[in-house]
C-alpha cells in the first residue's frame, strides 16, 4: 500500500518541477486533477474525500521532469471518511552530488552548475546557472525559458540581468557597488547605501529605498537608517556626531553623541537605548543630560586620555577615542596635540590620526624594509622593534621605547635589539658558541656558551637554567656540572679569555700551538709537544714547527 505521505509528496514534487520549468507542461501540469468526481471511478489515482469508493484507476501519474513514474498500481491506497481511493502514482528517483548530478537518464551535471541539479537537461532552457544548459537551443537570451531557478544569479523573470553574451552568467554590478552582486537589480528590492543606484530604484531619492542594511551597505539600520537624505547610494552623519559612525541610524537611539541620533524620537534622556558609545561605561542613563540626550555631563566613557584634557578649553586633543569638545571639527587638521599618553598616535600631529575622524587613528601601510607582519606596524598599541624599520608607534629611536622585541627572538625587551638602531637586531658576541636564538631570548639563562647571556641574573652557575652540549655549551651533559664557579659562561676546562685560536680547538685532544695560551692537550710547553701550529688564530702561518717558540709553544718567535 502506498503511504499517503508518499502520494502527497509525489504530487508536491511534481508540482514544484512544473513551476520551476517556466512552461506549461501538457499532461504534466494536470497532475492531481485526473481523479473522477466524488463517488465515481477515478482515472488517475487522485484522492477523493467524499462519496463511494471508486474502481481501480487506469494508470499512474508519471512525473517526467527529471523523474520517472513507475506506474505502481494500488488498491485502496488512501482511506478517508466515506471513501477509498485506488489508482497509481509515479515514484521519483535520482541523486545529486557536488560536481556531478545523475538522474534516471544518467545525465551528468557540470561542477560549475549552481542551480538545482534536477533543472539541468530537464527539457527547458535554464539561464544564469553558471554553466550552459544543454536544453538551450542557442546562446541568445531569447532562448531562455527560465532565468530564476533556485541557485542561479538572477532572481527575477527573464531576461533580468542574464548576460546577453553568456546566458549561463549574469552581468556584474557596476563599479562602485558594495553590496552583494545578487542584490543588484534583483527585480524586487531597491537596495540603498551600496555606493551605486540600484537598478531596482526609480531614482536616488531615499524614499525609493526598500532595504537600507543589506550586506555591504554603509547603513546598519532599517530604512532610512543612515542613508543620505539627498543620495540613497551613500550614508550621512551630521557634523559633530561623536559616537562611531555605524551607530547613527542603526535602529538604536544612541545618546551622548553630541548630535541627536536619527533613531531618537526626541532629545529626552528617556529615549536612550544605548549610552556606552558616548558618555557611560554602564547602561543608560549614565552621565546623560536629562533634557538633552546629546550632551554628556562628564567625560565620555570612550575617552582614553587623561580626563583633564577633555574639554579643557585650551587644546584640541586627538586620538583619544572620543571627539574633544575643544576641536573645531572632526578633521585631522583641527588637532593641536596628538602624541601623548592615551592617544592612539605616538607621533606628533598629524601622526597616525584619521584625517576624517580625529578621535581615532588609521593604520598606515608598512614602508619598504618592514620585516614583521604588516598588522604590527602602526597598530597604536606597541612599539615593535627589530622589524627592519622603526615602527611609527615608537616615539623615538631610543631602545627604551621598545615594548615588543620578538622579531629579534627576544621574549623580553631589549633582548638583541640594536641599541643604536631599534629597527635592527644585534648579533650575539663573536665568542658566543651556542645558537644565536638562545642569546638574550628572554626565556632562559644559557650557560657554558663562552660569553655571558644577558638573561642570567648573575655570573654564578646557580643562575643557569639551560646547559646544552648539543647546542654549543662547553659542559659534558645537561646538568650544568663543570662550569667555572665564578663565570657560568665557561667550564673549568674551557679556553681562557686570552686563547686566540678557535674555542673548539682548546682541549679537543690535539696540542694546538701559537694560540696565546698553552693548550690543555699539550704535555709540556716545548715545540716538541705541538701537533698543529697554524690553526685559525695561531700566530704561525706554517705547519709545525712554523714560527713557534721552541721553549714556549703558546707564542711565536719574533
Amino acid at each position: 500500500m502506498v503511504s499517503w505521505r508518499v502520494w502527497v509528496g509525489g504530487l508536491c514534487l511534481a508540482a514544484m518541477f512544473a513551476a520551476c520549468s517556466g512552461k506549461s507542461q501538457a499532461g504534466k501540469d494536470d497532475v492531481g486533477r485526473a481523479g473522477g468526481a466524488a463517488g465515481e471511478t477515478g482515472d488517475g489515482g487522485t484522492t477523493q474525500t467524499t462519496g463511494a469508493a471508486g474502481d481501480p484507476g487506469a494508470g499512474g501519474v508519471s512525473v517526467s521532469a527529471n523523474a520517472t513514474g513507475t506506474g505502481i498500481t494500488t488498491a485502496s491506497s488512501v482511506t478517508t471518511t466515506g471513501s477509498a481511493v485506488s489508482g497509481t502514482i509515479g515514484s521519483v528517483t535520482g541523486s545529486f552530488t557536488t560536481g556531478i548530478s545523475s538522474t534516471t537518464g544518467g545525465v551528468e551535471v557540470p561542477g560549475d552548475w549552481r542551480c538545482l541539479g534536477l533543472a539541468y537537461g530537464n527539457g527547458y532552457c535554464d539561464c544564469g546557472c553558471g554553466a550552459p544548459d544543454p536544453d538551450c537551443t542557442s546562446d541568445d537570451v531569447e532562448a531562455c525559458d527560465t532565468c530564476n531557478v533556485f541557485g542561479g544569479c538572477n532572481r527575477g523573470p527573464c531576461p533580468g540581468k542574464i548576460d546577453p553574451d553568456d546566458i549561463s552568467q549574469c552581468t556584474p554590478p557596476p563599479d562602485g557597488w558594495t553590496c552583494t552582486p545578487e542584490a543588484y537589480f534583483d527585480q524586487s528590492t531597491c537596495n540603498c547605501g551600496c555606493g551605486v543606484v540600484d537598478a531596482d530604484c526609480a531614482s536616488d531619492d531615499p524614499s525609493e529605498c526598500d532595504a537600507c542594511n543589506s550586506t555591504g551597505s554603509c547603513s546598519a539600520g532599517i530604512c532610512p537608517g543612515a542613508i543620505d537624505p539627498d543620495d540613497n547610494t551613500s550614508c550621512f552623519m551630521p557634523e559633530g556626531y561623536l559616537c562611531p559612525g555605524y551607530t547613527y541610524g542603526n535602529g538604536i537611539c544612541d545618546c551622548g553623541c553630541g548630535v541627536l541620533d536619527r533613531d531618537c524620537a526626541s532629545e529626552s534622556r528617556d529615549e536612550c537605548d544605548s549610552c556606552t558609545h558616548g558618555c557611560s561605561m554602564d547602561a543608560c542613563p549614565g552621565p546623560i543630560d536629562p533634557d538633552d540626550n546629546t550632551i554628556c555631563t562628564g567625560v565620555p566613557y570612550a575617552w582614553t586620555c587623561a580626563d583633564r584634557f577633555y574639554g579643557d578649553g585650551r587644546l584640541c586633543h586627538c586620538g583619544c577615542g572620543a571627539l574633544d569638545p575643544d576641536c573645531a571639527s572632526r578633521d585631522g587638521d583641527a588637532c593641536d596635540r596628538c602624541a601623548f599618553e592615551g592617544s592612539c598616535s605616538r607621533q606628533e600631529c598629524p601622526g597616525t590620526i584619521d584625517p576624517d575622524n580625529n578621535a581615532s587613528c588609521e593604520r598606515p601601510a608598512p614602508p619598504d624594509g618592514w620585516t614583521c607582519d604588516w598588522y604590527y606596524y602602526g597598530d597604536g598599541s606597541s612599539c615593535d622593534c627589530g622589524c627592519g624599520v622603526v615602527d611609527i608607534d615608537c616615539r623615538s629611536n631610543s631602545i627604551d621605547e621598545c615594548s615588543s622585541c620578538g622579531a629579534c627572538g627576544s621574549y623580553r625587551c631589549p633582548g638583541r635589539v640594536d641599541p643604536d638602531d631599534i629597527g635592527s637586531c644585534a648579533p650575539p658576541p663573536d665568542d658566543w658558541t651556542c645558537s644565536d636564538y638562545t642569546y638574550a631570548d628572554g626565556y632562559s639563562c644559557d650557560c657554558g656558551c663562552h660569553a655571558p647571556d644577558p638573561d642570567c641574573d648573575s655570573a654564578l652557575p646557580s643562575a643557569c637554567t639551560n646547559c646544552s652540549p648539543g647546542n654549543g655549551s662547553c659542559v659534558d651533559d645537561y646538568s650544568c656540572r663543570g662550569l667555572d664557579p665564578d663565570d657560568n659562561s665557561r667550564c673549568t676546562d674551557s679556553a681562557p679569555e686570552t686563547w686566540d685560536c678557535d674555542i673548539e680547538t682548546y682541549g679537543d685532544g690535539a696540542c694546538d700551538c701559537g694560540c696565546g695560551v698553552r693548550d690543555l692537550d699539550c704535555e709540556d710547553g716545548t715545540i716538541g709537544a705541538c701537533e698543529f701550529c697554524n690553526v685559525a688564530g695561531s700566530c704561525s702561518d706554517d705547519a709545525c714547527p712554523g714560527s713557534i717558540d721552541e721553549e714556549d709553544n703558546a707564542v711565536c718567535v719574533e
